[in-house]
């Protein structure tokens, strides 16, 4: 599993290509050792959620 920073993506930069010098920051590890960002995507995921909800309701 891969992760590359935001800035260097939207400029084209992808990871096992040639990119002639172009910089990019890339975190790795196997889905164990990063697994957990997933987990907190899925559970800010669900606190959206809740809060659209909470504002359709008019509760606070």
């Amino acid at each position: 599993v891969y992760i590359q920073d935001v800035e260097s993506y939207r400029e084209g930069v992808r990871y096992g290509r040639n990119n002639d010098g172009e910089v990019a920051k890339f975190q790795t590890g196997s889905e164990k050792e990063v697994g957990h960002i997933f987990q907190f995507k899925k559970a800010l995921n669900e606190l959206m959620r809740c809060s659209l909800n909470r504002q359709r309701a008019g509760i606070g």
